[in-house]
């Protein structure tokens, strides 16, 4: 938040960050992690992807602390993985 960048730029910069967190997940399960592959591209997996994502954003710019965002999705993901059945998911699908 030091950056006194203004709230148009913050906001575009979001945007674009955002975009690239959801495409990131179906390239990664195109590429390099394949067990992810179904879960990965599917719709309603990458919308929920989008809403953490944009949630990050949001606590990022209530915050001034990439952390605070790092920390909150790794908790979505640790959970997800643990307590909702994602390592299922995954492993069910390798090659």
């Amino acid at each position: 938040m030091t950056e006194n960048v203004s709230i148009s730029d913050q906001w575009l910069w979001g945007c674009l960050s955002l975009v690239i967190f959801v495409i990131y997940h179906p390239l990664e399960a195109i590429t390099v992690y394949k067990a992810g592959f179904p879960t990965f591209i599917n719709p309603v997996f990458l919308l929920l992807a989008a809403l953490l994502g944009s949630f990050c954003i949001i606590i990022y710019f209530q915050t001034g602390s990439l952390w605070t965002s790092v920390v909150i999705h790794w908790i979505v993901v640790i959970v997800w993985l643990l307590f909702l059945g994602g390592y299922s998911k995954l492993s069910t699908h390798q090659e």
